[in-house]
């Protein structure tokens, strides 16, 4: 065997008898023959370098080897279904745990339930440059999480099942558990309230001073029961996916101007300033769910006054961008307060989850006004995040995505006035 890039040619030529060398690869003949042809041997350190890197190779395949050799152990001993199919709706392999689930499957083919709307997910997957994406699939009366990936890019698929059913039903329960208990505790609290006012208000006699007192500690107290029954009703409804959001052309302005206006006392019995600031470029005319905007609002301005003593708590309203059909706008509720140590800042979206549990001692709450704030401004097709520093105080901020009047244009709207509140 010749080296590819050393290959030399002899070649005589009549006329002079002379002998002359030149490239194999060289594609000039001046005259003559070919005579023989030489090989260029390589040296020592160029067949060295070759075997290392043969070597190298060899390694590297005998890992991957092993790589697969234990991947199709574990999908073998696996106790979930797993299926290896193709784009173009071949199956490749089985494990036993798919082969007891769904008896048959590889003489079924893709006519098997499995396999319902396979290709518009795949196609879903190419669209969005994604590799894995979980669904839901129900089979019959099970329920399964069923998990899609594509192997090294496609076109490989690889189907993974866990069964839910057990879970979604536990879930159920806990919903219809919630429900139930709201509805037994709301329906007494509601009667206690009115007999409450009634007797704070004087309707049945006249009463001292400290009696007013201890009866607008009660009232605020059934106020208070009253917000934890609905916020968990609200977090079942979430967590169940069943809260379902209205779609009503409302007036953002005026909204927003009831909305402070009704957290003006516990603002003015702190003594805190409560403001609103509402850009002039902000569209007045939407369309979206106005009562889950306003509990977002009074969520994050409540929390707000709750740990600020001094100073006060401002709402600022912007627009953050606009197509045809809908805008974009951002929500800051800034305050004056304890401030949220960097540290905590993520970890108080979860649900029963304040900064510091001596907090909740101090001030109360149950951490779920966050937690489900951050669930409906994901529904409203927005994020939520903080800025905070200690002892200086927090700025929450949110997006919302609201959707404009048919016919409305981008630029249709004229700048709004100015709307500033203060308490």
């Amino acid at each position: 065997m010749f080296h590819e890039y050393d290959v030399y040619v002899t070649f005589s030529c009549p006329k002079g008898g002379e002998h002359a060398h030149g490239l194999a690869l060289e594609k000039r003949l001046f005259c003559g023959y070919f005579r023989r042809m030489e090989p260029r041997r390589p040296s020592y350190e160029t067949l060295e370098k070759m075997i290392l890197k043969l070597e190298a190779d060899l390694a590297d395949r005998r890992a991957i080897e092993r790589e697969l050799a234990h991947l199709a152990s574990y999908s073998e001993m696996a106790p979930s279904p797993i299926i290896e199919t193709d784009v173009h709706q071949k199956i490749h392999y089985v494990n036993p745990a798919a082969q007891q689930e769904f008896p048959g499957i590889e003489a079924t083919g893709f006519a098997h339930p499995v396999f319902d709307g396979l290709p518009a997910v795949l196609t879903a997957l190419k669209n969005e440059e994604q590799t894995l994406i979980t669904r839901p699939l129900k089979i019959g009366e099970k329920i399964y999480d069923q998990q899609i990936s594509l192997l090294d890019g496609g076109p490989r698929v690889r189907l993974y099942f866990r069964d839910i059913t057990e879970l979604k039903r536990l879930d159920q329960l806990k919903t219809d558990f919630v429900n139930m208990v709201s509805h037994e505790l709301r329906s007494p609290l509601t009667t206690i309230k009115a007999s409450v006012k009634m007797i704070a208000e004087e309707v049945l006699g006249p009463i001292s001073q400290d009696q007013k007192e201890v009866l607008r500690l009660a009232l605020n107290n059934i106020e208070r029961f009253g917000r934890l029954i609905n916020e968990l009703l609200d977090i079942s409804k979430i967590e169940a996916g069943k809260l379902d959001l209205e779609n009503v052309t409302f007036s953002l302005r005026d909204a927003l101007a009831k909305t402070v206006k009704t957290l003006k006392r516990p603002a003015q019995e702190k003594g805190l300033d409560l403001i609103l600031q509402v850009d002039t470029q902000v569209a007045d005319l939407v369309e979206g769910d106005s009562a889950r905007l306003r509990q977002i609002i009074v969520n994050l301005i409540g929390n707000a006054l709750k740990f600020t003593s001094t100073g006060g708590v401002t709402l600022s309203v912007q627009k953050e961008s606009q197509d045809a059909g809908h805008t974009t706008i951002r929500f800051s509720v800034i305050d004056t307060g304890i401030g949220i140590p960097p540290d905590k800042q993520k970890e108080i979206f979860s649900s029963f989850t304040q900064a510091d549990n001596s907090i909740t001692r101090k001030y109360g709450g149950t951490g779920l006004g966050l937690t489900i704030s951050r669930r409906l401004v994901e529904l409203l097709g927005g994020r939520i995040w903080v800025e905070s520093k200690p002892g200086i105080g927090s700025s929450f901020h949110f997006t919302a995505r609201l959707g404009l009047p048919a016919g409305t244009k981008q630029g249709d709207h004229a700048p709004q006035p100015t709307l500033s509140l203060a308490s």
